[in-house]
């Protein structure tokens, strides 16, 4: 009957906007995700040119506390 129908036609609009809206949010988690790793990645880097860094002033206290 037509209730039946219309019920089933709600429940799949429903649906689709759940998935919709799920799918939504799975797209911001992975935009959140690359975000951090670039984070991640760029923190990495930071922290390998201050060891560079460090290790060459300690190269040159090195060389003027020869003179």
């Amino acid at each position: 009957d037509t209730s039946t129908v219309d019920s089933i036609a709600a429940a799949q609009s429903s649906a689709d906007a759940a998935n919709i809206r799920a799918n939504e949010a799975f797209q911001a988690a992975q935009t959140a995700r690359r975000v951090a790793e670039r984070g991640a990645e760029m923190a990495n880097q930071n922290q390998a040119a201050l060891r560079a860094l460090n290790d060459k002033i300690d190269r040159m206290f090195e060389t003027i506390s020869r003179k």
